[in-house]
């Protein structure tokens, strides 16, 4: 995390993805970063899509069994006016969708690691509500 942010103060994240191994292991390095984070294989596990409305950050897998993460990020414009949204994949996805619909607040690669994508996830959290204020 960046020095400009005191994990006293950092977002709360969750994130939506189907593999259960990179679930673990982004709580382990949030742990370590003391980033407060939670995980869900799926949103049927989460419950109630409500219950996004308690986190700063969603960070969403792009490839999941059933449904993908832009669909799952279609939604929250329905029920949430301004969330950070950042959309993983350990794919190539820029290739098959050629604009990022502006819902989503950011693509990231998986490839850069776990921190990284922590550490981006909660700059760009910062740096959208700066521009807001």
């Amino acid at each position: 995390m960046g020095s400009e942010h005191q994990a006293s103060t950092a977002p709360k994240l969750i994130l939506v993805d189907d593999d259960p191994l990179f679930g673990a292991v982004m709580i382990k390095q949030a742990e370590n970063m003391k980033v407060p984070l939670d995980f869900y294989d799926s949103l049927s596990s989460l419950g109630f899509i409500s219950k996004l409305s308690e986190y700063d950050v969603i960070i969403v897998d792009y490839q999941m069994d059933h449904i993908n993460g832009i669909e799952i990020a279609a939604y929250m414009p329905s029920f949430f006016d301004d969330k950070t949204v950042i959309l993983i994949s350990s794919t190539h996805i820029e290739e098959q969708i050629k604009v990022i619909p502006d819902y989503i607040t950011q693509f990231i690669h998986k490839d850069i690691g776990h921190k990284a994508i922590l550490e981006q996830a909660i700059d760009i959290f910062y740096q959208k509500n700066r521009k807001a204020s």
